[in-house]
């Protein structure tokens, strides 16, 4: 399954759900969210500055092209992306942006914030990746430079997936059934005793092997990268839409 359909993970009754998904409420065998979320993964996995620019295979797209979507022919432009104008059954962008999930997803605000069990890393460890020697840092995590089968991370982020997945709305602002919390909660995070508050997790002192919050806002990325300027007005091709429209 592409990336994109691996995050919607719209699959069949028998998956679990996308909340499922992204926390690994799965057996004790499974790795917590936070190991999911940071890619507790084997030693061939790029660092996170790799995953958000994509330095990927030269199937790949580059990191402008994931925040415009050079994407092919068949792809919907940027504009696109943001009003989703997506095929009959799906739902439009807005709901995509506020996620109308079914009873049993977590609330946005314990995807966000990770209010996972005890075993789980307390979400500045989450954000951060407070992570075990073999880990790779949270910059491996943003970055991956996955697979030449993967989608590249614009695919993703865009989503033009197949009619039953839903569009971007819905999982942005999770407005789910009774039984989800509300967008303050997401905001603020009021999680358990154990949990680090959001001062933590905006500033992050993590180890020396971590970059530094600094460096994670303005990714002082090597020659190969875009620099933040380019990433922030994206000096794109004539194909690619303006700043401006994004």
């Amino acid at each position: 399954m592409a990336f994109e359909e691996f995050e919607y993970a719209h699959s069949h009754d028998s998956m679990m759900v996308f909340e499922e998904f992204e926390y690994a409420h799965s057996h004790d065998s499974m790795m917590a969210f936070e190991e999911f979320e940071y890619a507790h993964s084997h030693d061939s996995m790029m660092a996170f500055e790799e995953f958000e620019y994509a330095h990927s295979h030269d199937s790949m797209m580059v990191f402008e092209e994931f925040e415009y979507a050079h994407s092919h022919d068949s792809m919907m432009a940027f504009e696109e992306f943001e009003y989703a104008h997506s095929h009959d059954s799906m739902m439009v962008f807005e709901e995509f942006e506020y996620a109308h999930y079914h009873d049993s997803m977590m609330v946005f605000e314990e995807f966000e914030y990770a209010h996972c069990n005890d075993s789980m890393m307390v979400f500045e460890e989450f954000e951060y990746a407070h992570s075990h020697d073999s880990m790779m840092a949270f910059e491996e995590f943003e970055y991956a430079h996955s697979h030449d089968s993967m989608m590249a991370f614009e695919e993703f982020e865009y989503a033009h997936s197949h009619d039953s997945m839903m569009v971007f709305e819905e999982f942005e602002y999770a407005h789910y059934h009774d039984s989800m919390m509300v967008f303050e909660e997401f905001e603020y995070v009021h999680c358990n005793d154990s949990m680090m508050v959001f001062e933590e997790f905006e500033y992050a002192h993590s180890h020396d092997s971590m970059m530094a919050f600094e460096e994670f806002e303005y990714a002082y990325s090597n020659d190969s990268m875009m620099a933040f300027e380019e990433f922030e007005y994206a000096h794109s091709n004539d194909s690619m839409m303006v700043f401006e429209e994004f």
